[in-house]
């Protein structure tokens, strides 16, 4: 099960990539990089919040391996921001921080629930 805490955790950094989206300015690069900011963090928030509703354990842990996924991506695109200079380093360098702390949670909780599946696995066959 997810925790609340996780779910806001997502949500909060989505609002902040979309903000920081928003201070990108219209060359043709950081428009890019806008869209895939803004793409990532909302479908890592949404892969959460359909992880909390689902009722398959199965759909769990493929929402959660989605939501790694973007937000692994999401701190791709806030370190190419900071390596090019495009924003203040100390501006944006809490954000990733943020981005980081999030993508361990989220692969916290997935071993947690690979784990799970496997001691469940190995009772059903008789292993310890």
């Amino acid at each position: 099960m997810i925790d609340e805490k996780l779910r806001e955790q997502a949500k909060k950094f989505a609002l902040r990539c979309i903000r920081l989206a928003r201070a990108l300015s219209d060359d043709k690069i950081e428009q890019h990089i806008r869209i895939q900011l803004v793409t990532l963090s909302t479908s890592c928030a949404i892969n959460i919040r359909a992880c909390c509703i689902s009722k398959l354990k199965n759909e769990m842990d493929e929402k959660l391996t989605a939501a790694l996924e973007a937000i692994d991506g999401c701190c791709f695109w806030i370190e190419c921001i900071i390596t090019e200079g495009m924003k203040r380093e100390g501006k944006v360098n809490p954000l990733l921080a943020e981005g980081l702390d999030l993508r361990n949670s989220i692969f916290n909780q997935l071993m947690k629930s690979e784990n799970g599946k496997k001691r469940k696995n190995d009772i059903n066959s008789g292993r310890k």
